[in-house]
């Protein structure tokens, strides 16, 4: 970590948070199962499971044709509600009310004294009746009666109470039929009116949308508290006692807040939070997905952080140590904070916990954790339904039942106000309330997240490894993985160089030739000129080769004019990138030891290349003198190194991959010899071919590795750079045909061949902003030959272009960290508050592939933490195999310097 800890502490405790809470469609599924699972056995005896499974005894939902006028007692909490309802016409039911309140001293007092005070506060609302809202005379009022609070009932008019909540503590109610003790305080008013149905509150949500829906078949509380009731097959309730209704079916109150399973995603906060309510090992399913109860998390989080990460400073908020101080309304105000600065965010913190200031960041994070506990609880709810529906048979499409819809009548706050939450989980009932085909894709890709998740403490274990590696690789050859190659470029750039010097960049079926004139850090003039490789030269001999790009050289040095010429007699001096592998003997000296990219010269294996070079410039007669011998990686850094002297190291992140760094010649144990004068040594770190058990591999991965023509060799590489990005997008999309006919019956042919998918391909479709995904569309109509896809199919490319690129990013920044670590900047030490440390970067995939890019960048912030990321710098330094092999012939010339208009 390279801060005091602070931030890295909090941002470890977040992802540790959001791994924990993590619901993958497979994990939804489990969780439904399991539901399915308990239902049945609450359904089998009284007892057999935490979901109680109550027989309502309403058997009769109504169907849109009842009419007239009746009467409705909402007894749930502090206040009760009376109303009159005019049905006859489903869409336009006349409805009048009045809400009262209970004095508290009722809740304590005797069964007698809180039901008259009711009863009579309902006659008084009957006597207003009027107009079309009057009973006809003669007719008795009926009432349905919503009574919030746990009852085993008897019959559809008749419940004994079973404990009072919310408050209430009259103890000569429990015990006794409640309906009974309602109609004795009416009798007592002189209100004559039927009690017809005594119903909770989630049986209510489904009448009344059984009444304007015929195709509702459950109903869903999610507010403070949460429920869950739907309609059963009566033969399919094993405990029912006499005779089947008639209408052959019953409406079941799950009571589904109880429900536990070892499947469900808890936590730490979760476990204390439990541990010290008021009913411990009870509930635990409404203690994690409804209102009473989101904000409190959320709060238990913030506390953690604050004490372990002081992420609030060196005190703890006071207020934040108050237990459900943060209400769920609050953090759903702050989850949808849409202000640039996020206002609200810092309001409420301001107002609820008194905490006066806090910076940008440290209020994202917030919001993250508001976004990760709803987003579970929303998911969750999402696995609950599915449960029910598998239970009745609805969570497939039927051969002939194509039209049958499924409703759920929802109520509750939390999903009629919480609109990320509503979101959140009707998208997880469209990934797994699907056709059968769909929700394979959706598994496949939810399993391939899993798989690739980078936490902030997987990537920690990744930089330990690397830096474990790194060590090992200067150790000995062959010690490690990473080659950890001696440079021999012992002196960088300082930015003093100057005159004109030579670079030729070799490194595939093209060479470039450059004149660069140094002096003006700023104004660096350069001249060059790109040539085409003949194919047969690339298995000719190495003569042929080298006398070819000696000629073309020649050629190019011939147009020397004007300020870009070398002063007479002055030898020309050339840096050469040579982009093979190279057992490199000095810093203008290497033995090649095997062609890539094409190439197949066998007499030039073994043999010094620079050699091969001078000898073919001299018989082209050109007198130049190769003054350093460089691979890429290392001819960005001294391109960044020219330009800013606070680069330490330089990355590419292209094709291919590699990194470079200085590091002390005293901590290079395989180094022979006296040590450079610099009392430093560039090290070319090879590290696409870094391999840990840390690095989050796929089958996908495993399965392109062993299909490649380097098995086992360059794994980092292959997760992390251009050359294959695309190609393990390719692969996933490939399964989802194969196994899930996501493009159809049959598996599009071009799908079908490796590497067609190219990373910028997946780049333009990983940035497409149109609402409709027109670049998706198009690439996979030209690419693919897929001539029609939907815009839910192309949210899922979307998605996993996203899921690969981002794993780049981030173990990218992992290396990085690696790399810090191994050279003591991995921390802000004491004195050296100011000290830079610059990564100069290179190569497309960094250059151009935004989100990657910015992926990066946040992990960089996450891993080194708020202080010390303001003294890492990424920069892009364009052209460090041209321009930087001129620098490093410069810095190592055999002349100090020269002018050159002598």
């Amino acid at each position: 970590m390279k801060s005091s800890g602070k931030w890295a502490k909090s941002m470890e405790i977040l992802k540790e948070f959001e791994d924990k809470c993590a619901t993958p469609v497979s994990k939804l599924r489990q969780v439904a199962d399991a539901m399915t699972v308990e239902m049945h056995a609450g359904l089998a005896s009284d007892g057999g499971s935490k979901l109680k499974m109550l027989i309502s005894y309403v058997d009769n939902l109504p169907t849109g044709d009842e009419s007239g006028i009746f009467y409705a007692l909402d007894l749930g909490g502090t206040n009760f509600r009376v109303l009159r309802v005019k049905l006859g016409d489903v869409n336009n039911v006349k409805k009048e009310f009045q809400e009262v309140s209970i004095p508290p001293n009722l809740m304590i007092g005797t069964c007698a004294e809180l039901f008259d005070f009711i009863a009579g506060e309902l006659a008084k609302f009957v006597a207003t009746e009027s107009g079309d809202m009057q009973i006809p005379p003669g007719t008795q009022r009926e009432l349905g009666f919503t009574f919030s609070f746990p009852v085993k009932q008897s019959s559809i008019a008749g419940g004994t109470l079973v404990r009072w909540t919310k408050g209430f503590n009259i103890e000569d109610a429990v015990g006794q039929d409640i309906v009974e003790e309602l109609v004795k305080a009416m009798e007592r008013a002189g209100l004559d009116m039927r009690v017809s149905a005594l119903v909770n509150d989630t049986v209510g949500t489904l009448a009344g949308g059984k009444y304007s829906n015929k195709d509702v078949i459950a109903a869903v509380i999610l507010g403070t508290g949460t429920n869950a009731a739907y309609v059963e097959r009566a033969n399919a309730i094993p405990k029912w006692q006499g005779l089947l209704p008639k209408s052959g079916e019953m409406v079941i109150n799950m009571e589904w807040g109880n429900f536990r399973s070892s499947h469900l995603p808890l936590t730490e906060y979760d476990e204390s939070l439990d541990a010290e309510s008021l009913n411990p090992g009870e509930q635990i399913f409404e203690k994690i997905i409804s209102g009473m109860y989101l904000g409190e998390i959320v709060r238990r989080v913030l506390l953690k952080m604050a004490v372990e990460a002081e992420f609030f400073g060196d005190t703890v908020p006071t207020k934040l140590e108050k237990p459900f101080i943060l209400r769920t309304p609050d953090m759903s105000a702050m989850h949808h904070d849409s202000t640039p600065d996020l206002k609200v965010v810092a309001s409420k913190l301001k107002d609820i916990l008194e905490i006066p200031t806090t910076s940008l960041k440290m209020r994202k994070i917030i919001v993250e954790v508001c976004h990760t506990v709803a987003n579970r609880a929303a998911r969750l709810s999402a696995a609950g339904i599915l449960g029910i529906l598998k239970k009745i048979g609805r969570d497939t499409v039927k051969e002939g039942e194509e039209n049958q819809k499924s409703v759920i009548a929802m109520d509750g706050g939390l999903f009629e106000h919480y609109t990320k939450f509503r979101i959140a989980m009707q998208n997880a009932m469209d990934e797994m309330k699907s056709s059968g085909k769909w929700a394979k894709s959706m598994e496949i890709l939810k399993e391939f997240e899993d798989k690739c998740a980078t936490p902030v403490s997987k990537l920690r274990q990744v930089a330990d490894a690397m830096t474990v590696e790194m060590h090992a690789g200067l150790a000995s050859d062959g010690g490690s993985k990473l080659k950890m190659l001696i440079s021999y470029v012992d002196n960088l750039p300082t930015g003093d160089e100057s005159g004109i010097f030579y670079a030729l960049d070799l490194g595939g079926t093209n060479f470039r030739v450059l004149r660069v004139k140094l002096g003006d850090v700023n104004n660096v003039k350069k001249e060059f000129q790109e040539v085409s490789i003949p194919p047969n030269l690339m298995i000719g001999t190495c003569a042929e080769l080298f006398d070819f790009i000696a000629g073309e050289l020649a050629k190019f040095v011939a147009t020397e004019s004007g300020d870009m010429q070398i002063p007479p007699g002055t030898q020309r001096e050339l840096g050469f990138t040579f982009s093979f592998p190279v057992k490199q003997s000095s810093i203008a000296g290497g033995t090649l030891v095997r062609w890539t990219k094409g190439f197949n010269i066998e007499d030039a294996v073994g043999q010094d290349i620079v050699e091969e070079l001078v000898k073919a410039m001299e018989r082209a007669g050109l007198d130049m003198r190769v003054s350093a011998l460089v691979n890429d990686t290392v001819g960005t850094l001294a391109g960044g190194k020219y330009s800013n002297k606070d680069v330490i190291a330089a990355v590419i992140l292209g094709t291919g991959t590699n990194a470079a760094y200085v590091e002390r010649a005293n901590a290079i144990p395989k180094w022979q010899g006296l040590l450079p004068k610099s009392g430093e040594m560039v090290i070319n770190m090879e590290w696409g071919n870094f391999r840990s058990s840390h690095l989050p591999l796929t089958e996908y991965d495993e399965s392109l590795d062993a299909e490649s023509l380097n098995p086992g060799e360059q794994i980092f590489e292959k997760i992390i750079s251009g050359m294959y990005l695309g190609e393990i997008v390719r692969r996933v999309l490939l399964k989802m045909a194969v196994e899930a006919e996501f493009f159809g019956d049959t598996v599009p042919t071009k799908l079908e061949k490796p590497f067609i998918l190219r990373t910028p391909d997946m780049s333009a479709m990983h940035h497409d902003s149109t609402p409709d995904l027109k670049v998706v569309a198009s690439k996979l109509k030209d690419i693919l030959e897929i001539p029609t896809t939907s815009l839910k199919m192309r949210k899922i490319i979307v998605e996993v272009c996203h899921t690969v690129a981002n794993r780049a990013a981030r173990l990218s920044a992992a290396g990085i960290l690696g790399i810090l670590k191994k050279i003591g900047r991995d921390t802000v030490k004491e004195g050296d508050e100011n000290q830079k440390s610059v990564i100069a970067m290179d190569g497309g995939l960094f250059e151009h592939y935004t989100k990657f890019r910015i992926a990066m960048q946040n992990a960089m912030d996450e891993l080194l933490g708020e202080e010390a990321s303001k003294n890492l710098i990424i920069e892009l330094s364009n052209d460090g195999s041209g321009l930087g092999a001129a620098l490093l012939a410069a810095s190592h010339s055999q002349y100090a310097t020269y002018d050159e208009s002598a």
